[in-house]
């Protein structure tokens, strides 16, 4: 069995100050790198919130001002070829991906996106359709077959893209078709938002 020497040390008040002065400087380095810490992640989720940042938009279909309209129906169509459809009533556009002056959504970043289109059909004596096309492929249509009478209709798809940046998605009138809107109210309707980036 050992025996430990022990030497007894003054205990002064300079002692403890110094020892109390040792012990606050370790715990400020301690906060100090808490704080850098925090702070990196402070900025990865502002990165990661900016990343994630809303694109949605919705808009809708005005009848031509040179159709006669009833109750303020107007159809667009029939004609000899296929025309893109302009939804140049802008319901919301966050991020503004989509251009009402053209009718075509840009994706604005790589992500996955929702879209989904409604049409109306209203006393048609031609049939109504539309199709979505992801660039210059058509990706998904919507029928209505033509009815006399008084009779309303309505028709709708949707589908969920992988886009990279920059690429288009709009909606087509097919040619021989036509597709029913109104001047006061959101009948026919193209919207879409940005469900994950990547």
């Amino acid at each position: 069995m050992t025996c430990r020497e022990y030497k007894w040390v003054p205990c002064t008040s300079e002692h403890i100050q110094t020892a109390k002065e040792r012990q606050i400087v370790r715990m400020d380095d301690c906060i100090h790198a808490e704080v850098k810490k925090l702070r990196s992640m402070v900025d990865e989720l502002k990165k990661t919130q900016n990343d994630r940042s809303m694109v949605a938009f919705s808009a809708a279909l005005r009848p031509p001002s040179c159709v006669p309209m009833a109750y303020g129906y107007g159809n667009t169509g029939p004609s000899t070829s296929a025309t893109t459809l302009i939804f140049s009533e802008l319901i919301t556009n966050i991020g503004d991906g989509y251009n009402p002056y053209t009718g075509v959504f840009t994706a604005p970043k790589r992500g996955v996106y929702y879209f989904t289109f409604t049409m109306y059909g209203w006393c048609n004596e031609k049939q109504v359709g539309a199709a979505m096309y992801n660039d210059d492929k058509e990706i998904l249509f919507a029928w209505l077959g033509a009815k006399k009478g008084s009779n309303e209709d309505f028709a709708t798809n949707a589908v969920i893209l992988q886009l990279e940046k920059g690429k288009t998605v709009y909606m087509r009138l097919p040619e021989g078709l036509q597709i029913t809107s109104r001047n006061c109210s959101n009948v026919t309707t193209f919207s879409g938002f940005l469900l994950n980036p990547m």
